[in-house]
């Protein structure tokens, strides 16, 4: 048995003792990914040490349980999805690291290439690696896609929609195009920024490196602390902001500069899918500049009380806020 095979074995039998990490998922996922089928390994090389009834299946069910879950994503419910599976270890390995690692992978056909598109539909900020070492943080309810031959072409090009924070590994000879939307798109060799397209507006900040955004009539050159956004179809550049600002939620923060607690507080409900009722008008114009984490709900209203000296109740759903 030769070391890759091995090395096979033992990130399929850590997913089966659930102790596998997300970077070895993402490590699996992309070597079967790039495997042709003559290079997979035999399936009685990679036979597990211990009995697994989650891996035992049958390349038919992995195919039907990927069906299923195509089926209840309305994208991709009525689109001709190409499984990236040849063989039975393969088909077993798609229909489960997927939905542990970076929520759904799929394959368009589209002429003779084939598109890549990854969607967070989970509730968690999601990592995504892709093959030229470059680490996108992607943000819920976003979508990536990308030519399943992205490194064979003399340009690294990704479309996306909704947030995700680059870190762009650096290749000289091969640009990184981000197309953010119909007017605006980012050229980049080697940096780490944010691409927002959310609610008709997009814009790009800059938090390390360079990069030049283009839409329709222009282009800019921006340099760190710059942010880059298109109104009423001009490309303007804002100089020297707060970068933290607009990338805290990779780091599961929510910021607020200047906002009153009343909108804070409707802001914090909405995340964690809570309503908010404020039993007084005292302090709900009262402003707030800051942080709060997006996944300790306790901890915010614990900050907030201490800030606002107001006291909160968490029931039914409901935020209460007395003052």
């Amino acid at each position: 048995m030769d070391k890759q095979t091995v090395h096979i074995k033992s990130l399929f039998q850590k997913l089966a003792d659930d102790s596998i990490s997300l970077e070895e998922r993402l490590l699996l996922l992309n070597t079967i990914e790039r495997a042709q089928a003559n290079d997979l390994p035999n399936e009685n090389d990679i036979a597990f040490d211990q009995e697994d009834t989650t891996l035992k299946m049958t390349g038919n069910e992995a195919h039907n349980i990927f069906n299923n879950i195509i089926q209840h994503i309305p994208e991709v419910a009525n689109t001709n999805v190409v499984p990236f599976w040849k063989r039975t270890w393969v088909k077993v390995a798609a229909a489960i690291i997927p939905m542990a690692g970076i929520g759904l992978m799929y394959k368009l056909s589209m002429g003779e290439s084939r598109i890549i598109t990854y969607h967070n539909n989970a509730s968690t900020i999601k990592l995504v690696a892709l093959q030229d070492g470059t680490s996108i943080y992607l943000k819920q309810k976003s979508t990536l896609r990308l030519h399943e031959d992205f490194l064979s072409r003399s340009e690294r090009e990704i479309w996306m929609e909704g947030e995700a924070f680059f870190n762009v590994q650096q290749h000289a000879n091969k640009p990184f195009i981000i197309h953010a939307n119909e007017d605006l798109n980012v050229h980049v060799l080697g940096t780490s920024f944010n691409v927002n397209t959310n609610n008709g507006h997009p814009y790009v900040v800059l938090s390390s490196g360079a990069v030049k955004v283009t839409n329709k009539q222009t282009s800019k050159v921006l340099s760190p602390g710059d942010m880059a956004y298109l109104k009423d179809g001009e490309l303007l550049v804002n100089k020297k902001i707060d970068t933290l600002y607009y990338t805290a939620w990779k780091d599961h923060l929510m910021a607020f500069h200047g906002t009153s607690l009343q909108e804070v507080l409707h802001q914090v409900a909405q995340h964690y899918g809570y309503s908010v009722t404020f039993t007084g008008s005292k302090m709900r114009k009262e402003l707030f500049t800051g942080y709060l984490s997006t996944n300790n709900l306790q901890q915010v209203l614990s900050t907030l009380e201490q800030t606002f000296n107001i006291k909160t109740t968490v029931k039914d759903q409901q935020i209460i806020v007395n003052n």
